[in-house]
Formats: structure tokens, C-alpha cells, sequence
């Protein structure tokens, strides 16, 4: 009788242990749910791995974001510029995007990701509609790498070797593959070289034909 009413107590906990599984499991499905449709208002390929964690893209450049207690964080990866987007931004960047990436708080690091953050509030929709507000600014921000060309360019002049020359190029053609300046660096490297000219040439448009 005892041990009928031990079982018996045993499995009423374990049944309710597992509808507490249950319940938090389906809560915490809702949270990433509610987390992907709100990201697939302004993100494509929106992914949620649970309430807290997104990813997806704007523009075609990467972004990510994490939901903490008291903040939502965002990072998105600009493409290679090789030039790094702290240099284009203080050279090249209108005074207006410079205003309003210091009004954001936002920063970018050596691997030219920028990164950001908004207080978290109440409302999921709320809080994302802050970052997406935002990503227009980095994009403007990526719109500075038309500029990086140019800076190569000045470089392969002041190049103290050819090896040094060679590297420029490479960047060149394997990032700016189209840009007008690649052309003009090639010609220019061609000129440095008065032996072989023809060797330079011969090595840019192998790697043009890779990209």
C-alpha cells in the first residue's frame, strides 16, 4: 500500500515536471517566433535561435543581434575594404555621417565591423524598430568604400618595392576587381617596372581572371 502510494506520488511529480518542461519549452518557441517575424520586418533571411538571438542581413551585409536585460545589442560586418572604414570615415565621411554615427554611439572595429546598441525596452517591436532605424547609417557607412580605391592607388606611388606593389594590386583586383583606379594602378605599377613591364601586367590580369 505504501509503495503503491509512493509510485503513484512519483509519477504525479514526474507528470507535472514534465508539463513544467512542456510549458517553458513552448514559451521559449513562442520567444524565438515572435523574435524571427519581428526581424523579418526589416532583415532578410531572418533567423532566431531562441528569444534572445538573431541574425540576418540588410543590404547584403551580415547583422546580428542579442537581446540583453538592459540593452539590445547589434553588430553588423561590412564588406572588405582593405583601407579601414575608421580611416574612410575620417577622410571621406560628410560632416552630417559624421554627426550622426557619434549621435548613435556607434563604433567600428580593425575587422571593420560596426557595432551599436539600444536600451531595452518593454516592447520587442519597440526595441527593433530602434535598430533598424540605424542600419540606413551603416550603410552609408559601407557607401565609403567606393573611396578605398583611390587610397590604393596613392599607395602603389609611394610603394618602396615591388613586392610591396604586387600586394597593393592583389587587393586591388581581388576587392575592386571593376573600379577604374585598379586599371590606372596596373599601368602605374607597369611604368615602375622598367626592366619588365610586361611581367606586371601579366600578373594583374592572372588575378583579374580569378575573381
Amino acid at each position: 500500500m505504501v509503495l503503491a502510494a509512493f509510485l503513484i506520488s512519483t509519477a504525479a511529480v514526474l507528470l507535472g515536471l514534465g508539463l513544467i518542461r512542456g510549458a517553458q519549452n513552448a514559451a521559449r518557441e513562442q520567444g524565438r517566433g515572435a523574435l524571427e517575424n519581428e526581424l523579418a520586418g526589416f532583415l532578410d533571411g531572418a533567423k532566431a535561435t531562441d528569444s534572445e538571438h538573431g541574425t540576418g542581413s540588410y543590404e547584403g551585409l551580415p547583422v546580428t543581434l542579442t537581446l540583453g536585460h538592459f540593452e539590445v545589442a547589434f553588430e553588423v560586418q561590412l564588406e572588405p575594404a582593405i583601407i579601414p572604414y575608421k580611416e574612410l570615415v575620417e577622410r571621406h565621411a560628410p560632416a552630417a555621417l559624421k554627426s550622426r554615427i557619434a549621435e548613435l554611439s556607434l563604433t567600428i572595429d580593425g575587422k571593420d565591423r560596426v557595432r551599436g546598441a539600444v536600451p531595452r525596452e518593454p516592447g520587442l517591436g519597440e526595441n527593433l524598430v530602434s535598430i533598424a532605424n540605424r542600419l540606413p547609417t551603416v550603410a552609408a557607412l559601407r557607401a565609403l568604400r567606393k573611396f578605398a580605391p583611390g587610397e590604393l592607388l596613392t599607395k602603389v606611388d609611394r610603394a618602396h618595392s615591388s613586392a610591396d606593389v604586387d600586394q597593393i594590386l592583389l587587393q586591388l583586383t581581388q576587392h575592386f576587381p571593376n573600379a577604374p583606379e585598379t586599371q590606372d594602378a596596373i599601368d602605374l605599377a607597369a611604368e615602375r617596372e622598367h626592366g619588365h613591364p610586361e611581367r606586371v601586367r601579366e600578373r594583374a590580369a592572372r588575378w583579374l581572371a580569378r575573381t
